[in-house]
């Protein structure tokens, strides 16, 4: 029997593990298109890999040195101060 899951389900287990969710994650791209800043910009300045920043941002790793960056080029005081506003941002966010 397979075990349907949703993309609230994903959310909370994002959550659970420490990374984003898969709204925070469309958020923090569509605000990086906005600001015209390329994963490229933000992997030079974290001094990681391009396929890492967009794993972080879908949710599936999770890194100090990413938050810290997209945190400095979105400029935000800290990485929980973007995701509030990323959380704010979402209509469709139960509360």
């Amino acid at each position: 029997m397979a075990i349907k899951t949703t993309s609230q389900d994903l959310g909370t287990a994002a959550a659970r593990a420490g990374r984003i969710t898969p709204g925070q994650g469309c958020w923090i791209k569509y605000q990086l298109n906005l600001c015209n800043i390329r994963y490229k910009t933000v992997a030079q300045e974290a001094g990681l890999a391009i396929t890492s920043i967009s794993e972080f941002i879908v949710g599936r790793k999770n890194s100090e040195r990413t938050k810290t960056a997209l945190r400095k080029f979105l400029g935000y005081k800290s990485f929980t101060e973007l995701l509030a506003a990323a959380d704010a941002a979402n209509p469709r966010r139960k509360v």
